[in-house]
């Protein structure tokens, strides 16, 4: 008798909290159908609008010119109501992003959420202020404001740098 043993890879799922009015949300799992129209048909009309830099999804406007979603882009989104979206894949994403000098927008690669001021011990002073979409939460070292604590897992932000960095999300503990 022939026998065949089939091994598949790591399966990975997120759930990533999609707050009302604006936010920006990441993932740390490469989807399996990445589909935006695929990954957001769970939340139905409680998304009005997702945007970044490939386009456009509003399912109430019956508008999609992102195709497929880049994990490296992540969404600002508009939801007209909480809800979650859960991700799937077999893969993760990979940790390493490319800072531009001035503002970039900074996705969340990793599984678990992580101290701003450590996380950003390794930019040191090209590290101006980091923002998290949609909200009043602010870290800038240098003028002494700190509403801003953790990276949650899931979650966007914008930060401005005095020149081009690469950065690697430290393992979770």
């Amino acid at each position: 008798i022939d026998e065949f043993l089939y091994v598949l890879p790591p399966f990975y799922t997120q759930n990533v909290i999609l707050r009302q009015g604006w936010s920006g949300i990441s993932t740390f799992v490469q989807p399996l159908y990445p589909a935006i129209g695929d990954i957001m048909a769970p939340v139905g009309d409680a998304l009005f609008f997702a945007v970044n830099g490939q386009g456009v999804f509003s399912p109430s406007l019956n508008l999609n010119t992102i195709g497929d979603w880049d994990t490296n882009e992540g969404l600002v989104i508009f939801m007209n109501q909480e809800a979650t979206v859960t991700i799937e894949g077999y893969e993760k994403v990979n940790p390493d992003i490319t800072l531009l000098q001035g503002w970039s927008m900074f996705p969340v690669f990793s599984q678990c959420s992580h101290s701003v001021s450590q996380v950003f011990e390794v930019l040191n002073d090209d590290l101006i202020v980091v923002r998290e979409i949609g909200s009043y939460k602010v870290y800038w070292p240098e003028m002494g404001i700190f509403t801003l604590d953790t990276l949650q897992s899931g979650s966007m932000y914008q930060i401005y740098l005095n020149q081009a960095r690469e950065f690697s999300f430290p393992a979770c503990d």
